[in-house]
């Protein structure tokens, strides 16, 4: 804190704001008051000041009471001189992976900030809602024929190509958003919701769209489709309801193809594949009439408190079955396959009504690929399987026309529907474990019910 009162002073401005000091972090009514500004607060500050490899508050800011760190200069002498090598750390060398980069209450500082300069061990950047410079590069972007690469497609793990700024609702950005930010380390696993409320907030007063426990509630059947990032497994995270990805600690992501379905379905007939190779569509039509989405029909609290959300839409039983336990080979893989060789948690399947393994045609990548997975676990979460006697209840979310998974490939899939794995209380309310994607034909075949189902959290600590 006394470096960045020297740089305030040293660049002729006033005023430093402190978080740990300026909240009265002892008045919990004004505390929660200041963080649900805090997209306010850093959109009006003149600039935000980072430190990314500081591993505390007494780490000090390079450049001022810490010397940036050099690299030894190697000489040669050479008959027309001395010849002398120097090298300058890539501007990517720690996008990402710096310790500021891995903490969950600090994204919203590079998200919602109008321009920050950040102190790294190696170098000063500086950056604003528009551009990025490094101090080993010109800042004069035209001059030098430089893009700057904000506001790019790219998907970057330091958050740097989010753009909250978007008038009009964008899944993609809320998606990468959550991607983000869930996969980032919290001291205290209740704060996760006040990390990233100055960052929802954000989105909330440029498109109108509200939240409930970090989902929008005007596109709440993508927002339930959030699954584990495909490296991970999650654990439940108490206090917040299980139908929320707030609900669970470890990354999640949402499948390529749901941010992208508007654009998908535009590109369907431009799909660069020759006539007689383009597969027959035939949209498939159950035989007894089914909703083509489940319906939210509230958000509220249950009796004892719990945040609920109540649904009208239909439940299939589907019998499941273990593949492969957590840290087991997962063999016959083919050699180009994008699934690790060892599982990531327990590795479930579900059973058609012979009992017979259903393959599942996306697998859980962006390119799809068949696997006999469709949901892992943590091994203590397969008990509540077990107990079951691998036996459990789907509720519907929505039926897929078509889908693609990305661009390059091209490859489609039609008549697909999502659904939730989930777990009944003792009251017949639910609680959410999972999402699965399936071929409509299958879940037909396990002839679902209508049901009002009520989400809400588990009935015992997990």
């Amino acid at each position: 804190m006394e470096d960045a009162i020297t740089f305030v002073k040293h660049i002729g401005e006033r005023y430093l704001w402190v978080d740990l000091f300026c909240i009265d972090q002892s008045n919990k009514e004004q505390k929660q008051s200041q963080i649900n500004s805090m997209d306010r607060i850093y959109a009006s500050a003149y600039l935000t000041l980072v430190c990314l490899d500081g591993r505390d508050a007494d780490w000090g800011l390079p450049g001022i009471s810490r010397p940036l760190l050099q690299t030894i200069q190697p000489t040669v002498t050479l008959v027309a001189g001395r010849l002398t090598a120097t090298f300058i750390y890539s501007v990517w060398d720690n996008n990402g992976n710096s310790v500021w980069d891995t903490r969950a209450w600090t994204l919203q500082e590079r998200l919602l900030s109008r321009r920050c300069i950040m102190f790294a061990n190696t170098y000063i950047s500086m950056t604003c809602q528009a551009e990025f410079f490094h101090d080993s590069v010109s800042t004069s972007v035209e001059a030098s024929g430089i893009k700057s690469w904000l506001g790019d497609d790219y998907f970057r793990e330091d958050g740097s190509g989010i753009d909250l700024n978007e008038e009009e609702w964008d899944f993609k950005t809320f998606d990468a958003l959550v991607s983000v930010f869930s996969g980032r380390t919290l001291t205290v696993e209740s704060d996760v919701l006040n990390a990233c409320q100055g960052s929802l907030n954000k989105i909330s007063r440029k498109t109108t769209y509200s939240f409930c426990f970090g989902l929008p509630m005007d596109d709440i059947l993508r927002a339930l489709l959030w699954k584990p990032h495909h490296d991970l497994i999650l654990s439940r995270r108490l206090g917040f309801p299980s139908w929320s990805w707030l609900g669970w600690s470890g990354r999640i992501e949402y499948a390529y193809w749901i941010a992208d379905m508007s654009a998908y379905h535009a590109d369907d007939s431009k799909a660069e594949v020759p006539p007689i190779k383009r597969p027959r569509l035939s949209v498939f039509k159950p035989s007894t009439p089914h909703p083509e989405s489940a319906k939210a029909l509230s958000y509220g609290t249950e009796p004892d408190g719990k945040p609920s959300i109540r649904f009208s839409s239909t439940v299939a039983k589907f019998r499941l079955r273990m593949v492969r336990p957590d840290g087991v080979a997962h063999r016959n893989l083919p050699p180009n396959s994008q699934q690790p060789k060892n599982a990531v948690g327990d590795h479930w399947t579900m059973l058609n009504s012979v009992g017979n393994a259903i393959q599942n045609l996306a697998g859980e990548y962006p390119i799809f690929e068949h696997t006999d997975v469709f949901f892992r676990l943590k091994p203590e979460y397969s008990t509540v399987l077990l107990q079951q006697e691998s036996k459990a209840d789907l509720l519907f979310i929505h039926h897929w026309p078509r889908i693609r998974d990305s661009k390059d490939s091209n490859k489609w899939l039609y008549d697909m529907v999502s659904a939730l794995l989930i777990i009944r209380n003792e009251d017949n309310t639910a609680w959410r474990l999972t999402s699965v994607l399936m071929k409509a034909e299958e879940w037909h075949a396990q002839n679902p019910l209508p049901e009002i189902i009520i989400l809400i959290s588990a009935s015992r600590c997990l």
